[in-house]
């Protein structure tokens, strides 16, 4: 990361383990890397809406403990939806985040091994072409990273 610039980052996969990690360190060092905000791109889960989502299963867990107590401020969190066209974004939104963002870290993945092959295709290789559809339009990306599993070995 560029630490000359205000950096803007960009997280999937936050209500997971690798993402809640991720978020972490990217607060914790914030400073270091010339970090502004972090980005938290969350689907609506029924009945809960992204924000809700964040505050029930993302900011309680035990990993941000250490962080300040303003932690969050550094957070915004969108409602998206990976498996859909622009991420499920609002157009306001989507451009937003093409105008602002300068990395990206993409977590998100289906775990569930008991998954048809048609949801699994769906939650990861589906919502990565987005993400890449995504960065290819931020006029300010950096970095993209993406992270995967793997399974059977």
């Amino acid at each position: 990361m560029s630490s000359e610039t205000n950096n803007t980052i960009l997280v999937t996969g936050a209500t997971g383990f690798l993402g809640k990690v991720v978020v972490e360190e990217l607060l914790r060092l914030r400073e270091k890397h010339a970090t502004n905000q972090v980005i938290l791109l969350l689907r609506k889960k029924d009945p809960l809406d992204a924000q809700a989502r964040f505050e029930q299963h993302v900011a309680p867990s035990p990993c941000f403990a250490s962080l300040p107590k303003d932690w969050k401020r550094s957070i915004l969190v969108i409602e998206g939806d990976l498996s859909s066209r622009n991420c499920g974004l609002q157009a306001c939104q989507y451009k937003l985040v093409c105008q602002t963002i300068t990395h990206i870290i993409h977590t998100a993945a289906c775990i569930k091994f008991d998954s048809t092959v048609s949801e699994a295709i769906s939650s990861n290789i589906d919502s990565s072409c987005h993400i890449l559809a995504l960065a290819k339009n931020c006029d300010n990306l950096q970095r993209l990273v993406i992270t995967s599993l793997l399974d059977g070995l």
